[in-house]
């Protein structure tokens, strides 16, 4: 979230505003501050480790006509404000990308049963444009992974350790792909000529790699 604070701070202050950032504990009592208190115009909500927490917490709160901005649902009652990616749709032009540029075997690296929904959503954006295609989804390329770039790393050792052919990979998050390219790269990889590599976030590492 450091781009998108960044880039609220920069807004706020355009407009003659100050921006107050807190980083909230995760308990059933957060918002209750700001609910009773109320010391600031209007807040910004952004993500949390438990979304079903995030979410039913924020409904509860949201009933005095506050204004109220949330990042990360993308419904919510009586009309409040949400912005939210769309993750499946992302993915789903993400390897469709890759399908029009001649691959079909195209590795996923992520976090196959992760509990958060914008994960959740980009493996569902995988599959349908696999089966969009007309390509069965095969496990051996769907390597479950954590998702720092060490985990990128690995999960492409992992994946080549088991001799499934692949011709691309799509990564769930930015640094899965960047710690991913590494290691192929190391192997002797041609990228992108033998295999492809996308990530999701666009994320500024990815604009700091070759190729």
């Amino acid at each position: 979230f450091l781009a998108m604070i960044g880039a609220i701070a920069q807004y706020t202050a355009d407009k003659g505003f100050d921006l107050v950032f807190s980083l909230q504990r995760e308990d059933n009592g957060w918002g209750a501050g700001y609910c009773l208190s109320r010391p600031a115009e209007g807040i910004i909500f952004l993500g949390s480790k438990n979304f079903e927490t995030y979410a039913e917490n924020f409904r509860g709160y949201n009933h005095s006509n506050d204004c109220w901005v949330v990042w990360g649902l993308d419904k919510a009652p009586d009309g409040t404000v949400c912005i939210a990616s769309d993750n499946e749709g992302g993915a789903f032009s993400a390897v469709n990308h890759l399908l029009r540029s001649g691959r079909r075997r195209i590795a996923f690296i992520g976090n196959l049963h992760s509990p958060h929904w914008e994960f959740v959503e980009r493996f569902a954006g995988y599959r349908r444009a696999l089966r969009a295609a007309g390509i069965e989804i095969d496990s051996g390329l769907c390597v479950d992974s954590c998702l720092t770039l060490e985990d990128g790393a690995e999960a492409a050792a992992r994946l080549m350790a088991s001799g499934t052919a692949f011709d691309a990979v799509f990564a769930q998050t930015d640094m899965l792909a960047v710690g991913a390219m590494r290691y192929l790269l190391s192997r002797g990889m041609r990228i992108p000529q033998q295999v492809a590599v996308m990530g999701f976030d666009d994320l500024w590492i990815g604009r700091a790699v070759a190729p």
